[in-house]
């Protein structure tokens, strides 16, 4: 059977591509920028009673990835998905209501929602399948966006194919208040096709 190559769909939207040399040859490294509004939604007013406005503040996240892989590491890549749900982590963020709590990401990938759940919860465990280097690829990630991460941040193998895990990680798992998943359909159909051919 073979297996067959994949792009990310954001590639063909926009070029977030560096001219930062990647740590592994045949990768690349993006920086995706966001807007982090402010939590204070109060009206102000300046001297001259004019609206004082708050400007959201732009962030960075750089992320060293792949911009094609074959369907069993997808994880390599940037998804759509982890905008989305990073886009809603910020809402929540902003809120309160990460504040205190531990999250657990299935299906990581590159990290780049469990940076931005990292900017506001108190502890994150980034999981991903120990496969085709991508644990080392998010803990890279992490040292790239350190300034972004305010909380303890874990990153730790999940396979969805193993009937028992390590009592290091079940700890962690009791312990989560809120589990998020980003591209849950490749996270599924990746952990089937490697428990197909195993």
């Amino acid at each position: 059977m073979p297996e067959y190559t994949v792009t990310s769909e954001i590639y063909e939207e926009y070029d977030y591509q560096t001219k930062i040399t990647p740590s592994k040859e045949g990768n690349v490294i993006s920086e995706f920028p966001f807007l982090l509004p402010s939590s204070n939604s109060s009206v102000r007013y300046d001297d001259d009673e004019d609206l004082d406005v708050e400007r959201p503040k732009k962030e960075v996240i750089r992320i060293e990835h792949s911009s094609k892989t074959k369907i069993s590491l997808v994880g390599l890549q940037v998804w759509r998905g982890a905008f989305l749900l990073g886009d809603w982590l910020i809402h929540l963020g902003l809120k309160g209501e990460l504040a205190g709590k531990n999250v657990l990401e299935l299906g990581a990938g590159t990290g780049v929602t469990s940076f931005v759940a990292a900017m506001y919860a108190k502890k994150v465990v980034c999981t991903d399948i120990d496969l085709g280097g991508i644990l080392d690829l998010i803990k890279l990630n992490a040292r790239y966006n350190k300034k972004l991460i305010k909380s303890e941040f874990k990153v730790m193998p999940l396979d969805f194919t193993e009937t028992t895990w390590s009592s290091q990680l079940t700890n962690v798992i009791r312990d989560v208040d809120i589990i998020i998943c980003a591209d849950g359909a490749y996270l599924f159909f990746t952990s089937m096709y490697h428990a197909t051919i195993l």
